[in-house]
């Protein structure tokens, strides 16, 4: 995918190694629609992976919810070598310059 685009975006911190959640999607790329990007880059052949993490609410009854935790397999990782870190550092570039305006 592009690296500027939302689905791009995700699947470089997938690509680093991290688990993700709708949460980290909303506070690093500004977008409440994880599930719609997971989705494309299915589509394109990424495997990705999701779990179920059992969460407390900070609701006054506090309840617990399951959410959504989305990885790649570490051999995926591992398989895009260095045109997998190229594409981390040009999406971080993309964000730094849109952090300043200049994107």
């Amino acid at each position: 995918p592009a690296p500027e685009s939302l689905h791009g975006r995700m699947l470089a911190r997938l690509l680093s190694g991290r688990e993700y959640t709708a949460l980290d999607h909303w506070k690093e790329c500004g977008s409440s629609v994880a599930a719609d990007a997971v989705r494309k880059l299915r589509k394109m052949g990424w495997p990705i992976i999701t779990t179920d993490r059992h969460v407390k609410n900070r609701d006054p009854l506090n309840s617990e919810s399951n959410i959504g935790v989305y990885t790649l397999p570490t051999i995926v990782i591992s398989e895009s070598g260095d045109q997998g870190k190229y594409f981390i550092t040009e999406c971080l570039r993309i964000e730094a310059l849109a952090a300043r305006g200049a994107a």
